[in-house]
């Protein structure tokens, strides 16, 4: 078993393969590489710990902060509700809340690039997590680039510093 320790006093205990399913989380292997239990550390300075995300804070939505696994790129950032993030924590795929369309959706529901959950991270405030995790498909974004950070500001206007990966007219198909 790996543990995964935070600078803020979460201690993040990663669960594998055949202990997930022993332990009734999931009831396939294929479902999810990696399962993520938030459970307090113990600190001799520190009466209590806050051990679920505070979704208070924010009036419900919290930020994600979507990072690839391997190279750390920043692919995009997306909020979530309580409902995404147990989604999120059951399935191993990213889920969101979508605030445009007030609704719960999985990354990749349209266009097949789902986001496979690697590792989670939560900050000190437990207001905010960064996904880590494979992006299937090869693009996050939903206008064909790998990152939803497609553009650069070069001096008083932005101009588009990546190529993309997918034609969104094909894939979306609307």
């Amino acid at each position: 078993m790996d543990i995964f320790y935070h600078d803020c006093g979460i201690n993040l205990r990663k669960i594998q393969g055949e202990n997930v399913r022993r332990a009734g989380l999931l009831p396939t292997r294929e479902m999810v590489p990696v399962f993520l239990v938030l459970e307090p550390m113990e600190t001799p300075d520190r009466e209590t710990m806050m051990t679920e995300l505070n979704f208070k804070k924010g009036g419900g939505l919290l930020p994600v902060i979507v990072q690839d696994y391997s190279s750390r790129e920043v692919l995009m950032l997306a909020y979530i509700n309580k409902e995404a993030w147990e989604q999120t924590i059951a399935t191993g795929k990213a889920h969101f809340w979508s605030r445009s369309r007030s609704k719960l959706w999985l990354k990749g529901e349209s266009s097949r690039h789902y986001q496979i959950i690697k590792e989670i991270l939560l900050d000190c405030d437990e207001d905010t997590v960064i996904y880590l995790v494979e992006q299937q498909g090869g693009a996050a974004c939903h206008k064909g680039y790998r990152s939803c950070f497609f553009r650069r500001l070069r001096g008083d206007d932005f101009e588009i510093k990546d190529e993309p990966v997918f034609d969104p007219a094909e894939v979306y198909k609307k």
